[in-house]
């Protein structure tokens, strides 16, 4: 048995189970500057904090709301092992546990305790196989933690394209306009599954998507892992229909090249062969999301910020008093994150098909790969060629939270610089630009203009960027966890047979290639802790925060932050539901 809240909040906050919280009324940081200190070993060589100072330890409702997420989970588990239910000790902890949230005083040290007896003590399998019999295994462990709706549906080809433009990883789809020779769909290959139109006519007028998952090539799986787990990097291929225009998934090649020996191309006709190739691209999708566009895209890109601001910004600087509601929380959670769910025997080793060097490894190559220019959000569509195609709810709900950020930091910025030339002569905010970008400091590429911030448009774009990766972004990849990637079927983390073949594969086959109900019940957990934890909303800033001029500068921003939930409201009566940036959903920092 595994629960995901002692791997996430046990032996590496330690350190910090007796700092007193400390935040003063209007939320700015009251740490000295000296207690940002750099660190290039945590995850070299990454830019880290050596250590989260204590006004980046949780806040006591935080950690209330983790504590009830956790007795909610806790209370799944004990429906399905009927060991703790009988275990009087256990039963008194979690009993302790719910009068502490009840009180509003549930503390770490008891929900680490708590979390760690049921992870003793359970068990999943009550002396059974491991392996499913049926998918009504992995449904059966939802007791009392509502079933996803997505189960009901996720074996759907519209379901699958979905999860492409409004699934936790929406970020993998692009368009191609010329055929890829190492993916050799055919024309009647395509036609078979998109009568009345063609593969050259489809590419020709930009019709043609496609998500290819190269990263994933030759990245190390552990021959040792028991049971053993199998990763691929497959392609995918998806067209809009020429007269409706949604998105329809065509083909999928299981790996990088095609092998006419084994037949690793497969086009969507509906049988056990597509469904197991459709579930080998949602492995490869969720290898992909955790460490890159979760852990590295998100969390570890924010963390330089949040150290150089509080290294070289005054508590009263306008930049700092604008970011710091942003970063609340970030550093202690990407610390515990770090040093337990990517640790060896973590959650993110015992889930993932590949080592745990190889993900962290990625997660770091792919940050380098994610020049902080070049990532600001227009800047990928474009790159993507994705800004016309025609379904793309998180593009299109994104775009909004975008477009408001943006303008609320414009307006805010004006009250202080009236110039450009103020933006330059500003000295702190220089000294924050050369500390990030400094090998010795936050080693962030692709930020600046030759070695500066020059405009008020820069800086504007640079803050916009933060505000949003700290709110919107980290909101798109890390709810749907718990929607969408809880139910594993859905999306499994690994493989857990090879393809099957030579012959048209089964029922059995398709079991056979998902988790064990061990690694499912992992994942619930995971899944359910991160993708229901929501505290604090963009937008809500703490009483008195802003005064002045500022006070009606933010109430505007959060009209607009209201208008954008209006319209994605308004979007979702004509569209697949897409409410994961409904602005109820979207924390102001990373703190979970």
């Amino acid at each position: 048995m595994s629960t995901f809240v002692p791997k996430f909040i046990g032996e590496g906050v330690d350190f910090l189970e007796n700092i007193a919280v400390r935040k003063d009324s209007t939320g700015v940081h009251p740490c000295p500057q000296s207690m940002y200190v750099w660190n290039h070993t945590h995850l070299s060589p990454l830019a880290m904090a050596e250590v989260p100072p204590p006004c980046d330890f949780p806040s006591v409702d935080w950690m209330n709301r983790v504590a009830a997420r956790l007795l909610d989970q806790i209370g799944n588990t004990v429906e399905i092992d009927a060991c703790l239910k009988d275990h009087a000790e256990i039963q008194q902890k979690i009993a302790a546990l719910r009068r502490a949230v009840q009180s509003g005083h549930a503390g770490l040290a008891l929900i680490r305790d708590v979390a760690g007896e049921v992870a003793r003590h359970g068990r999943v399998n009550d002396g059974e196989s491991d392996r499913p019999k049926t998918l009504d295994d992995y449904a059966a462990l939802f007791r009392t933690i509502g079933l996803p709706a997505v189960a009901s549906e996720y074996s759907n080809d519209s379901v699958f394209a979905s999860m492409r433009i409004a699934g936790p990883n929406p970020l993998m789809i692009r368009r191609t306009r010329t055929a890829m020779p190492n993916f050799p769909v055919s024309e009647k290959q395509y036609q078979s599954v998109m009568p009345g139109d063609s593969l050259e006519a489809a590419l020709e007028t930009g019709r043609v998507y496609i998500c290819d998952y190269q990263i994933l090539h030759k990245l190390a799986v552990n021959p040792a892992a028991q049971p053993l787990k199998y990763l691929y990097a497959p392609i995918a291929m998806f067209a809009e229909h020429p007269v409706r225009g949604e998105l329809i998934a065509v083909a999928i090649q299981t790996d990088q090249e095609p092998d006419a020996s084994r037949n690793n191309l497969f086009i969507a006709d509906g049988s056990y062969d597509w469904l197991i190739a459709k579930t080998i691209v949602e492995i490869a999708d969720g290898t992909v999301h955790e460490p890159v566009s979760h852990l590295g895209r998100t969390h570890l890109f924010i963390e330089p910020f949040v150290v150089a601001t509080g290294r070289n910004l005054p508590s009263n600087h306008p930049v700092c008093r604008l970011l710091w509601p942003h970063f609340e929380g970030t550093l202690f959670i990407n610390h515990a994150a770090v040093y337990t769910l990517a640790a060896p025997g973590g959650n993110l080793e015992e889930l993932l098909a590949c080592t745990l060097p190889a993900a962290l490894g990625m997660a770091v190559d792919q940050l380098h790969a994610y020049p902080f220019n070049e990532a600001m959000l227009p800047n990928t569509f474009q790159a993507r060629d994705v800004a016309d195609l025609k379904s793309y709810p998180y593009r299109d709900d994104a775009v909004l939270y975008w477009t408001a950020i943006s303008a609320w930091v414009k307006s805010y910025l004006a009250l202080f610089y009236h110039s450009d030339e103020a933006v330059g002569l500003d000295l702190a905010l220089q000294r924050w630009y050369s500390d990030l970008t400094s090998n010795d400091g936050g080693r962030v590429i692709g930020l600046g203009q030759d070695g500066a911030i020059r405009t008020q448009k820069y800086l504007t774009d640079v803050l916009t960027m933060i505000i949003f990766t700290s709110s919107v972004q980290h909101a798109a990849v890390n709810f749907p966890q718990y929607d969408l990637m809880s139910y594993c079927p859905n999306m499994p983390l690994a493989a857990y047979s090879q393809f099957p073949g030579p012959g048209p594969a089964g029922p059995q086959d398709y079991l056979n290639i998902l988790p064990t109900k061990k690694r499912a019940q992992d994942q619930l957990n995971v899944g359910f802790i991160l993708g229901t934890m929501h505290y604090t909303q963009l937008g809500q800033y703490p009483s008195n925060y802003f005064s002045g001029p500022g006070v009606g500068l933010v109430n505007r921003f959060q009209v607009d932050v209201t208008a954008a939930g209006n319209t994605i409201r308004t979007r979702n009566s004509t569209r697949r539901p897409y409410s994961t940036l409904l602005p109820d959903a979207i924390p102001q920092s990373i703190n979970i």
